[in-house]
């Protein structure tokens, strides 16, 4: 019993018992060394192990899977002898090789092969392959194709079907068999030489005709380059022109913006009814700053555009022409002066955002009375004076509603509305206030510095609660995200009235009725578990 080995030859796998696969590596080899010097070894190799591939499966059958030593050796007798390829013997050595008369009996039952000249063919090689089958010349078959298709349109179709149905010759022995050549040793190693020498002709006669159109084509690209990038650079310089001049433009407007905004109602006295807008800027530039570096900033915007325009205007009104040295010199002012101001607005939002870094809590606890089971929860519209919170600002609270919304200012605190309540069931069984005050701050401590200093009053009188709707923070500490919550925590079975005056800052109230926040004010609710939350009680109207 012989081994045997699968080997992959020319795209198909072959079983070759143990001597077979031998003599052909050896076979192989040989070639590969007596080729090694040759142009076109590698394509030579391919070739030889595509024929050599197509020899082997000739032998097959259903009964006869693996390829012996035999039809190894009569493939090798096809093909031809390694040694056979010296250089220096030329073609009238052919008479004397030992296995003329093998190939002679092996050329004279050889049979052409119908394939598709596809490398010197028009549209598909069909023609090239019938003429070279037939031994006539393709234009023969070309011009019939012609008259056929001109004279009743059956000729396209022929040549369709034998395009699809005729296979293309694409190796060395298939173009071998196409002309109806013996496929061995030196038909195949004559045939792929004479390919190369023929693409190395090509390539040079390309060389030869495209070198002058190459060199006049270069010098006229070069010329339309040059053309192209200065009419490009034009356009550019047009384009950025434009840009600028609409960058300018806005940021001017913004600056225009900014001081009518900043100048409504400004007055440079004391009076509470003064500096509204101003303070609201003030409010949110970083701790420290004053009032100069919004007018700085919106100065250097607006000066920008001024003087553009002042230019345009003495230069088509007064008719005074201005050389291009001092446009360059009134741009590049102007718009050094619009990037200052950029920059200045740029330098305090950073800054400004800095003090946003990092965040504080101060939690404080307040005991409700223990003998109480109902409660009034209410919103005061003012806070009640204490140790703490001594008095009310000057300030109408109305007017300063009207003015700033949800803040206002005396010019020393700031009021603003930054209150959320929410009502959570108790752990314990005693009822329980939790004012919880956040702010931010550049580090930790000046936010918890900045928390401390939020004041908040939370008045309680036996069944009721009264809460604060401002809160109250120096002036100086800015805003930096200040706000109070707080959660009135109650026992299982405690009831709670929530006023109207609360819906605006009840903030996500847990209710078994999924009702709104803002639909909970003015009715009765009763804690039911530490789940459900709230459960309206039954004699509220929904």
């Amino acid at each position: 019993m012989k081994k045997t080995i699968d080997i992959n030859l020319g795209g198909m796998l072959f079983h070759l018992d143990e001597d077979a696969y031998h003599r052909v590596l050896d076979y192989l080899d040989a070639l590969k060394k007596q080729l090694k010097h040759v142009e076109g070894c590698d394509e030579i190799l391919s070739d030889i192990e595509a024929r050599l591939a197509e020899l082997f499966h000739g032998h097959l059958s259903p009964g006869k899977q693996v390829v012996s030593l035999v039809e190894v050796d009569a493939a090798v007798r096809t093909l031809g002898q390694p040694e056979d390829f010296n250089e220096a013997a030329g073609p009238a050595e052919e008479p004397h090789r030992p296995y003329a008369e093998a190939q002679k009996s092996s050329a004279s039952t050889s049979s052409k092969r119908l394939y598709r000249d596809v490398e010197n063919g028009f549209v598909g090689g069909v023609s090239g392959g019938l003429g070279a089958y037939f031994r006539l010349d393709p234009v023969i078959f070309r011009v019939a194709f012609l008259i056929l298709f001109f004279g009743s349109g059956i000729g396209f179709i022929a040549y369709f079907i034998l395009w699809v149905s005729i296979p293309g010759a694409k190796t060395t022995a298939e173009k071998l068999a196409m002309r109806g050549e013996e496929v061995n040793l030196e038909n195949i190693k004559k045939s792929v030489e004479e390919e190369v020498h023929r693409m190395k002709t090509r390539f040079q006669d390309g060389v030869n005709e495209a070198g002058p159109a190459a060199r006049q084509a270069a010098q006229g690209l070069g010329s339309a380059t040059h053309q192209v990038l200065r009419g490009l650079g034009k356009l550019l310089s047009t384009l950025f022109r434009i840009i600028g001049f609409l960058m300018l433009l806005g940021l001017g407007a913004a600056g225009i913006a900014l001081l009518v905004i900043g100048t409504n109602g400004f007055t440079w006295s004391d009076s509470p009814d003064g500096g509204s807008m101003v303070d609201f800027f003030l409010t949110i530039f970083p701790s420290g700053m004053d009032a100069s570096i919004f007018w700085v900033a919106t100065l250097a915007l607006i000066l920008g555009l001024v003087v553009v325009l002042t230019a345009l205007i003495i230069r088509f009104t007064f008719r005074v022409k201005l050389t291009p040295s001092t446009w360059r010199w009134i741009n590049g002012l102007a718009i050094l002066s619009s990037m200052a101001g950029v920059i200045i607005w740029v330098f305090v939002g950073l800054r400004t955002g800095l003090e946003f870094r990092e965040d504080a809590y101060h939690i404080e606890a307040i005991a409700l009375p223990e003998n109480q089971t109902e409660w009034y929860l209410s919103m005061s519209p003012y806070p009640v004076p204490s140790a703490s919170w001594p008095e009310w600002p000057t300030m109408e609270k109305g007017k300063g509603e009207e003015e700033n919304g949800f803040w206002f200012t005396d010019g020393t605190n700031i009021y603003f509305e930054g209150i959320a309540v929410d009502v959570k069931p108790s752990a314990r069984s005693l009822p329980s206030i939790e004012v919880v005050t956040e702010a931010h701050g550049g580090s930790r401590r000046s936010a918890r510095y900045k928390a401390d200093r939020v004041k908040y009053e939370v008045s309680i009188s036996q069944d009721s609660i009264s809460l604060g709707d401002f809160i109250q923070f120096p002036f100086e500490d800015r805003f930096r995200g200040q706000n109070v919550r707080i959660t009135l925590y109650l026992p299982v079975g405690h009831k709670v009235y929530l006023d109207e005056s609360c819906a605006d800052y009840l903030d996500n109230v847990h209710n078994v009725q999924l009702m709104h926040d803002r639909r909970m004010g003015g009715k009765w609710w009763v804690m039911t578990d530490l789940t459900e939350g709230l459960s309206l009680e039954s004699s509220s109207k929904l």
